[in-house]
């Protein structure tokens, strides 16, 4: 990696943090951030954040081998893909802005499209966006992610916005104004990947500039030098020994006759399998993976789904019935957290000599078995607030180490590796790992009530 391109200027790391913003969960924030409007209207009632969840979760289930067809049929380099995920979701948002009140035989059904459309393109970020800059701007990567982690803040303002600066009266009361409101940031979002695009393009041209003056000083006949150069995460060979240099563009070879494996996204699965007579260096990308799916777990599975009630169980005798006020502290402080660290990732740059997973991994797995323990054992209402307190540093702590070391783990696999193949199958198995969890998190909320 270039010295060159390891920092980038605060105009320039704002710009990836708004082009961050559209690939990533946004929508999916923001159809929650609306759901005390929704249920209200819906003849699912309360019911409908479940049958949401539900919905996101079998989009998540088919996103790796519906990304892999949709590859092999329409081809495209990551960054048109970024791009074509970030239109998608300003597509789904004017969707619901038109159609969020429509239902048919007591279901929503365009919410769940929306719904489903949304969570597929959030995955994109794992699946095109940080592959994609890994390898045309490393550096990149944690402001884009640190964007994508801000989508519920923008969720939650535009939420309050119409309740106070609006006064929520009128057209401007409802999800509709809402959601075309998100479609207007998320269209900001899409003009800065634009923006991004020609200024990396831009840079590498002047980089292949200064390569070419270089060439052109040490050219020899017997020795003649050939340079690299990405753009858009194609890469393009130039050979210098001639002086009428010819430009060739090596578009993504994708093969059809992909393996049984491959088609269902277990491809990834198997990459980071234990494999003998691994090198040092293999091991330690197989260990960040692994780390990273686990921590996507703890994070978007076992957090978001616990935490409801684990703060119910955890609830002191001052609380109301259901422990609500504290569960809302508690998962906006989750959401703050998250924030914070993937900002603090764009500032501080961790060498992957000086990762310590294991280390990360203890943390989430006492976290965990805080968390665990409260729905175990505690037994409601409860003389002392220092559990539910415990529950909120437990979520903080959780999301602050994913939006910290999310980043750095993907940026860590590929400066290892040197491959934007192994950082997006480090997300595909992150997402598989995720999808796995989600499915055995329904299950058990399904039969344990009626065991």
């Amino acid at each position: 990696m270039n010295d060159d391109r390891t920092k980038l200027g605060y105009l320039v790391t704002g710009l990836w943090m708004l082009a961050g913003l559209a690939p990533s969960w946004i929508v999916v924030d923001g159809i929650f951030a609306q759901i005390a409007r929704l249920d209200r209207s819906q003849p699912e009632g309360a019911a409908l954040a479940t049958y949401l969840g539900a919905v996101s979760a079998l989009a998540n289930s088919f996103v790796v081998p519906l990304y892999e067809k949709l590859r092999l049929w329409f081809g495209g380099t990551l960054a048109k893909w970024s791009t074509g995920v970030a239109w998608s979701q300003v597509f789904s948002c004017l969707l619901a802005a038109g159609t969020w009140h429509i239902h048919y035989k007591g279901c929503s059904i365009f919410l769940y499209l929306v719904m489903f459309i949304s969570s597929f393109a959030g995955n994109g970020q794992q699946l095109a966006l940080v592959p994609w800059l890994s390898t045309a701007e490393s550096a990149a990567i944690a402001p884009a992610m640190a964007g994508g982690q801000s989508g519920v803040l923008f969720a939650a303002g535009l939420v309050a916005f119409q309740d106070t600066a609006l006064k929520a009266t009128g057209i401007f009361a409802g999800p509709s104004f809402f959601f075309v409101l998100l479609a207007m940031l998320l269209t900001l979002s899409c003009t800065a990947i634009r923006l991004a695009r020609l200024q990396l393009k831009q840079q590498n041209a002047q980089q292949e500039e200064e390569k070419e003056q270089q060439d052109n000083h040490n050219k020899s006949i017997d020795n003649p030098l050939v340079s690299i150069n990405i753009v858009d995460g194609e890469e393009e060979k130039v050979d210098h020994s001639t002086y009428n240099q010819s430009e060739s563009k090596t578009e993504p070879v994708h093969d059809h006759k992909k393996s049984f494996s491959t088609t269902l996204g277990l491809e990834a699965l198997i990459t980071f399998l234990p494999k003998k007579n691994s090198n040092d260096k293999q091991v330690m990308i197989r260990l960040i993976a692994w780390s990273n799916a686990v921590l996507q777990l703890v994070s978007w599975v076992l957090v978001r789904s616990a935490l409801p009630y684990a703060f119910r169980f955890a609830r002191p005798r001052s609380a109301g019935s259901d422990g609500g006020a504290y569960l809302e502290v508690g998962v906006n402080a989750s959401f703050l957290a998250c924030f914070f660290g993937a900002i603090q990732a764009t500032r501080i740059r961790i060498h992957f000599s000086k990762l310590r997973p294991w280390r990360i991994n203890g943390i989430l797995a006492l976290a965990s078995l805080y968390i665990l323990s409260i729905l175990a054992f505690a037994s409601p209402p409860l003389h002392s607030q220092l559990p539910v307190f415990g529950l909120i540093a437990a979520a903080a702590a959780v999301r602050a180490i994913d939006g910290f070391y999310s980043p750095i783990y993907y940026r860590a696999i590929f400066d290892l590796s040197q491959s934007s193949a192994l950082v997006k199958d480090a997300g595909e198995l992150a997402i598989l790992v995720v999808m796995l969890g989600v499915w055995i998190a329904l299950i058990i909320v399904i039969v344990l009530p009626s065991s």
